[in-house]
């Protein structure tokens, strides 16, 4: 109308601020949610998060779309109308109950399980905003593993990156110890030993298996950089580490490194019996993909033998 088309922005905030106040409470509580949940929204999850029931919460989302306060522009996707409108339902809800729905929408999205990056790293972001520092770094580094495995380096770098801006300290060896291992992978040897060296003298004693695996990069650096008598002595310092271990992923890489470490030294038979272990591990651990390149690694050992049947 001419009517509308003349108010400035600060009319149309006031009266969005004065809808959003008079809102009932369960609709109020779902513009708070969606407000959190941003590009996640839907109607499952606004349900999941209000402890609503489906027909309530369909017409809680009904009133707040005649209202405008909600769109649709995608049938399904649900969003705050304009960016003015978030900013306005954050500061109304205040800085409490904004973490609050942070950590609840995190834990929502969580009974989804996911097992891509993008949503892994929804998940992180939510537990930033909600305080929960050394979970959110958990999450993160999950996600930039994920991501260095589907190619994405750079996005996986900037995950990993992350972790040491956002979290405390004592949070930062998983995500350096990643981070090493894909910088040496990538060819960036210097900074991978850096982040690996780090990641080493931040574990504390006791988390053995944290610090076989800081030594399985190491050994691998070593194996890169032609050092065999430094590639040796992590391998085997990683496998006293992880000795009893029943983290079959964890088993799987001290294998494989002790193979490598074996097998570029020209010992076959010893390569052949970790990569075998290492194949086994993977197995149980459910990477049919790394078990097959341990039983190629195998294979090579065995041509070397001239055991070519």
């Amino acid at each position: 109308s001419e009517q509308s088309a003349d108010l400035q922005p600060g009319d149309v905030i006031g009266a969005s601020r004065s809808r959003i106040e008079r809102l009932p409470d369960l609709a109020r509580a779902i513009l708070d949610r969606a407000c959190i949940l941003r590009a996640e929204t839907s109607l499952s999850r606004l349900s999941s998060m209000s402890s609503a029931s489906a027909t309530d919460t369909i017409d809680a989302v009904d009133l707040l779309l005649r209202q405008g306060l909600l769109s649709e522009q995608v049938p399904g996707k649900l969003q705050l109308a304009h960016d003015r409108l978030r900013e306005l339902v954050e500061e109304l809800m205040g800085p409490r109950v904004h973490q609050g729905l942070h950590a609840l929408a995190a834990r929502t999205l969580q009974e989804e399980q996911p097992q891509l990056a993008d949503p892994i790293r929804r998940i992180s972001r939510h537990l930033e905003q909600a305080g929960e520092l050394d979970e959110a770094a958990r999450w993160r580094v999950r996600a930039g593993s994920l991501a260095a495995e589907s190619g994405a380096t750079h996005q996986a770098l900037r995950d990993l990156g992350e972790v040491l801006d956002f979290a405390p300290e004592h949070a930062h060896q998983q995500a350096l110890r990643t981070r090493g291992r894909l910088l040496v992978d990538t060819g960036r040897l210097d900074a991978g030993r850096i982040d690996l060296e780090r990641a080493l003298a931040l574990t504390p004693a006791e988390d053995t298996s944290a610090k076989a695996a800081a030594h399985v990069g190491l050994s691998y650096l070593a194996y890169r950089t032609g050092q065999p008598d430094s590639m040796v002595a992590h391998a085997e310092q990683a496998s006293a580490l992880a000795r009893g271990s029943e983290d079959m992923a964890l088993v799987m890489d001290v294998e494989n490194a002790l193979g490598i470490a074996h097998g570029s030294r020209g010992f076959c038979r010893e390569a052949i019996e970790h990569y075998r272990r290492s194949a086994r591990a993977a197995e149980a651990h459910g990477d049919t993909l790394r078990a097959a390149m341990r039983y190629n690694n195998i294979g090579i050992n065995q041509r070397l033998l001239g055991e070519l049947s």
